[in-house]
């Protein structure tokens, strides 16, 4: 399991075991006991594979763009990178790069976290498409999903600020705007519920969801629901949900903070904790000492 650039095994996803720590990198799982990660050489991005197991590390490819300056996608093979740079979306396959559209200049800033977009830039498992809104594009077409093979343009539709999406089996992406929505290439695009959701998660196989949904005074939780709606649970005070297996995610707790937060009145307080999705129990994760993946506050 991945957190931020931290690695675990979740086998028993309430005792993790810290295998890898990252610095000044990102990091994807790459199948198996492997993981794929960024750096520099010779003044360019590329992308290294690293068995976990032996610690043998190969070169995978080279990217255009370090995503690490920037707001970016890439593929753990190195072969596919999308990523914004110059009012323009890039996308670089087949080892070429290809500006997808632009994108019109922003210019402020934003307070809360609840105000605030997080783009999204996502391929689909197979790599097959490309979903993408930069951060800052407001626009009446800021999602766009193109099929990479041909670059085509699937999907051009407006979704307000941008909150996060991911992509299920079936290929199938479900993203969080206005509302949230779901499109696949055989049903196009069409709503799955009416609330505003932050940072969506998704189980490996597409049954659950869940996402931060924050109330009126600010104050957020996270939703867990299964993808046709039929089943729904809520948490205490919490966000940033991420599953760990099938049916258990973990999150965020989080604690009110009076004066001492700036605009939101609560802040993550360091804890993690575990969600069964099956059992409805919600347990402390604990990790050893120093292995934890977010900081008081």
């Amino acid at each position: 399991m991945l957190a931020r650039n931290l690695v675990y095994d979740v086998s028993d996803p309430v005792h993790p075991r810290l295998v890898c720590r990252g610095t000044n990198t990102q990091i994807q799982l790459a199948g198996g006991t492997s993981i794929a990660y960024v750096t520099a050489k010779n003044g360019k991005a590329v992308v290294m594979r690293r068995e976990l197991a032996t610690a043998a590390e190969t070169l995978a490819g080279t990217l255009p763009f370090d995503p690490r300056n920037g707001f970016a996608t890439w593929t753990p093979d190195g072969l596919l990178e999308a990523y914004a740079a110059d009012q323009n979306i890039h996308l670089w396959s087949g080892g070429a790069d290809h500006v997808l559209y632009g994108i019109p200049p922003f210019f402020g800033g934003f307070e809360s976290r609840w105000s605030s977009p997080r783009g999204i830039a996502a391929f689909s498992p197979n790599d097959t498409y490309l979903a993408f809104v930069d951060p800052v594009d407001f626009s009446s077409q800021n999602l766009r999903i193109f099929s990479i093979g041909d670059r085509r343009q699937l999907l051009a539709v407006g979704i307000g600020y941008a909150l996060g999406g991911r992509w299920l089996p079936g290929d199938r992406f479900v993203w969080a705007g206005n509302s949230v929505m779901q499109w696949s290439p055989s049903g196009g695009a069409h709503s799955m519920r009416s609330e505003r959701w932050f940072d969506p998660a998704a189980s490996a196989d597409g049954n659950w969801l869940a996402a931060t949904v924050v109330s009126s005074s600010s104050v957020p939780h996270v939703l867990v629901v299964t993808f046709d709606g039929s089943k729904s649970f809520s948490t205490q005070l919490g966000s940033s949900p991420s599953f760990v297996s099938a049916t258990v995610l973990w999150y965020a707790e989080e604690k009110a903070c009076g004066s001492t937060c700036a605009v939101d009145p609560t802040m993550p307080d360091g804890v993690v904790r575990a969600f069964d999705v099956l059992s409805g129990k919600d347990a402390l994760v604990q990790f050893a000492a120093g292995e934890q993946p977010v900081a008081s506050g």
